[in-house]
């Protein structure tokens, strides 16, 4: 500022990203350490979350003796395998549905002809089978369908079914939860078992005459 003189400092080009060039390898290294850090860390993550899932789709398959190819997909073996389990559950409970009829015929048919030893094993079957019975009095009778003896033929046989229906909805109509079971004692014959709030004998004599 005294003398009016322009000075120039010219410094090398390399001189002076030297220190850029340091920095920027840093940067790298820092970038580079620390994707493959959260690389490994996310293989480990992940394999040690998947190890319980091949664990079981293992078990399945030595369980269920299913095979699949090295080229398989695993979400698709699980979700199918979880898909037929599913159903062939649901199959089984639709089956066991199906025979709850078969086994209360049975416990009624033992009941009626007084198999049972003791009570705790009619309320074992009747959890068994998911029946509640409760009431004062029970009796059971027999009805008897008239003007089918010795006439027992196919076209009988099928007018006799419809004849048990018909008497099982009419009863169930006129006297609903009073009627609780029936039990088909052969082709002209039904078992009907009536349940009375009142333990008083004549009273429960009035209805059934009714």
């Amino acid at each position: 500022s005294y003398n009016g003189w322009r000075y120039v400092s010219v410094v090398p080009y390399r001189f002076v990203m030297t220190k850029v060039d340091y920095i920027r390898k840093i940067i790298w290294s820092v970038t580079l350490i620390t994707l493959l850090a959260g690389m490994a860390m996310a293989y480990f993550l992940a394999n040690s979350n998947v190890k319980p899932l091949r664990k079981i789709i293992e078990m399945l398959r030595d369980s269920l003796g299913a095979e699949t190819g090295k080229s398989g997909n695993e979400d698709d073996y699980l979700q199918g395998t979880i898909s037929s389990l599913i159903s062939n559950n649901r199959d089984l409970l639709n089956k066991m549905e199906e025979q709850i009829p078969l086994l209360r015929a049975a416990f009624f048919k033992r009941l009626f002809k007084g198999i049972f030893n003791d009570m705790n094993e009619i309320r074992t079957m009747l959890s068994h089978i998911g029946l509640d019975i409760k009431g004062e009095r029970f009796i059971v009778l027999i009805l008897r369908i008239n003007g089918y003896e010795d006439m027992i033929n196919r076209e009988i046989l099928k007018e006799l079914d419809m004849s048990r229906v018909i008497v099982k909805e009419v009863l169930t109509r006129n006297y609903g939860e009073g009627v609780y079971s029936y039990y088909d004692l052969d082709e002209n014959r039904i078992a009907v078992m009536m349940i009375f709030d009142t333990a008083n004998g004549m009273d429960c004599r009035n209805s059934i005459d009714s």
